[in-house]
């Protein structure tokens, strides 16, 4: 249908369709589609909601945090020397409730008197075993500035212990082995040496009644205490 047109009014109609195309782009650019974006934070008016802090679960104290080792020590000197060496291994029930195990040596030395020659000498003796003792506090002086603690202290040892016997008829004396139990309650007291390891003094008193026990009254002993995790 251009045919019958001047070549003027072809080149106009030109030069209008390539003016209108960017229009038309722009118009197309400025009706696409936006999506709608949320609000963010809280509606106004509102305050936000304070974060709750996170619980904190308390961890169990395991095995290894109750258990303990050591050891006590005794000293006596009289008619009887003894030397006692005692490693325990304890357990920590509660915070105030403490029991356990341990082995015992003895070493001791027994004067003696010989009736024949009126010789005095003596003869020394070992023995050996086991014992289980039980420990309650009952007086936490760090409550009052005092330091230390008090506690009950009862164990119950048995020993395979020699003893110092004398011929009736020769006056000699010569030793003898004999299984020996003895019973022992006492306070004790408890100090704090530095992180969880304690040192403890105790006097103890001796029920046995019998004629072998190699205690005498009052007993004085000397221990340690060192937990296995610090």
């Amino acid at each position: 249908m251009f045919k019958n047109l001047p070549a003027t009014c072809m080149v106009a109609a030109l030069l209008c369709m390539f003016s209108a195309a960017p229009a038309l782009a722009q118009t197309e650019s400025d009706t696409s589609y936006v999506k709608p974006t949320l609000p963010k934070g809280p509606p106004p008016g509102q305050q936000p909601m304070p974060r709750q802090p996170m619980q904190q679960t308390e961890e169990r104290p395991t095995l290894m945090d109750r258990l303990y080792t050591g050891g006590s020590f005794g000293l006596q000197f009289g008619t009887v020397t003894n030397i006692s060496v005692s490693p325990i291994l304890g357990y920590m029930a509660t915070e105030k409730f403490w029991f356990g195990t341990g082995f015992i040596y003895q070493y001791q030395r027994v004067r003696t008197y010989d009736l024949r020659t009126g010789h005095r000498g003596a003869v020394t003796l070992q023995s050996y075993g086991t014992k289980f003792f039980a420990q309650q506090e009952l007086l936490n002086l760090e409550n009052i500035n005092l330091g230390g603690r008090i506690l009950a202290h009862g164990e119950y040892e048995v020993l395979r212990m020699q003893y110092a016997e004398t011929n009736p008829n020769s006056g000699q004396v010569y030793r003898n082995n004999r299984i020996e139990a003895t019973p022992m309650v006492g306070l004790g007291y408890r100090q704090s040496m530095g992180g969880r390891a304690t040192a403890d003094l105790y006097v103890l008193y001796n029920l046995s009644n019998s004629l072998y026990t190699p205690y005498r009254n009052p007993i004085i002993r000397f221990g340690l205490n060192i937990p296995f995790r610090r």
